[in-house]
């Protein structure tokens, strides 16, 4: 849910800021987040995947961490509170962005391997591409609400929304001991 609403939001954004900053401005920042959230994802999926116990912990707290990066976006794009901090400025839509989108590109990997984790015995393959079919599901479903309402300041509710949606669902589901975790440490303490 919240891989699929941000690659849905993230193609809007232009739109979404064209009256604040110019099309260069906004693409660059979706590009820079691209290549900032794949560098800072592996070495932090490197970390999840040697801290096997708490991946699902490590995936809870950045989910809660891009829930406050995107909240505090909402917050200044729709200039709810007006202090400085809070203010619409473009280097705060460059520091919440460029957050907000390195914290779900490390959710990825994580979440591909807590899939493939609970999952098992069935192949990580057919694990992650259920995955990656949700995370298509959830872009649709982004779109298709877009496409009900007219204004485009509501798709930053629905990030919010989705994200704030997937954190019950991922407490209350992820297993704590999965079966494959069992099993390699089984192996490796003999």
């Amino acid at each position: 849910m919240v891989v699929g609403s941000f690659y849905a939001w993230i193609g809007i954004m232009p739109l979404l800021y064209t009256d604040r900053a110019s099309q260069k401005v906004i693409g660059m920042i979706g590009a820079i987040t691209g290549v900032l959230g794949t560098v800072v994802g592996i070495p932090y999926s490197w970390l999840a995947d040697r801290m096997k116990r708490y991946m699902s912990i490590m995936l809870i707290v950045t989910i809660i961490l891009s829930f406050v990066a995107a909240l505090y976006l909402v917050i200044m794009t729709m200039g709810w509170i007006d202090t400085s901090p809070f203010c619409f400025t473009i280097g705060g839509l460059w520091a919440s962005v460029l957050i907000l989108g390195t914290l779900i590109f490390a959710v990825q990997p994580i979440a591909m391997e807590i899939a493939a984790e609970t999952a098992f015995p069935v192949s990580e393959g057919t694990s992650n591409y259920i995955l990656m079919w949700f995370t298509m599901v959830v872009n649709v479903i982004f779109f298709s609400s877009l496409n009900l309402v007219s204004d485009q300041k509501v798709s930053l509710y629905m990030l919010l929304g989705f994200i704030g949606a997937a954190l019950p669902l991922l407490y209350f589901t992820i297993p704590h001991s999965t079966p494959r975790l069992e099993l390699d440490e089984n192996n490796a303490s003999t």
